[in-house]
């Protein structure tokens, strides 16, 4: 299963991430806290689930969840907001769900349960299939390629300078949300990142 979630704060991104984990170990979670990245993730992978924040600087979560059924007809869009005026207007985009924050995970739990389109599988499609040490290098060479100090990709990405060499090294893998991050803030596609070629 593939989850997007957008809110436009990242710590937000990363606690949802975390609870989704428990909840479903075996999905494949991309985080993001720009509308236009999530949009243009989803413009070119598939999209099973998409938990989205209403109140956001440029576009609502309900603009981007039009988007979003535009480009994948049968996404479960869940909204997670702080917000509960939007109740309403969301369904409107055939919701799955509407959860008002703080979050709570059994409630959570409970909205991938009753999704309005079921995912059959909850396989996910590169979770560990890739080369640790070819990454590495790639991350790297991209990097550089791109003119980045370690100490400036980390700063992007929101993690220490330690964590971007141990990703070179090889010594650590980045999770699945920072290989999304990695590959928009290197300028490549995510596939190309993880490719061994």
């Amino acid at each position: 299963m593939n989850i997007l979630i957008l809110d436009d704060k990242m710590l937000l991104v990363k606690d949802t991430i975390r609870d989704i984990n428990k909840i479903l170990p075996d999905a494949e979670c991309f985080g993001f806290h720009r509308e236009s990245d999530a949009l243009s993730f989803a413009e070119t992978h598939p999209i099973d689930v998409a938990l989205l924040d209403i109140h956001m600087p440029n576009k609502n979560g309900i603009t981007v969840a039009k988007e979003l059924r535009q480009l994948h007809p049968r996404v479960n869009i869940i909204f997670l907001t702080a917000y509960p005026e939007y109740a309403l207007d969301s369904y409107k985009v055939y919701c799955s769900d509407f959860l008002v924050k703080p979050l709570n995970r059994s409630q959570l739990k409970k909205s991938f349960e009753n999704l309005r389109y079921p995912i059959r599988s909850s396989l996910s499609s590169s979770k560990g299939k890739y080369n640790i040490s070819v990454l590495g290098s790639k991350i790297k060479q991209n990097r550089n390629a791109q003119g980045l100090t370690a100490e400036a990709l980390a700063e992007r990405l929101d993690v220490s300078v330690q964590t971007i060499y141990r990703w070179e090294s090889g010594e650590r893998k980045p999770d699945s949300a920072n290989l999304v991050r990695l590959a928009n803030t290197l300028g490549i596609g995510l596939d190309e990142l993880i490719s061994e070629k």
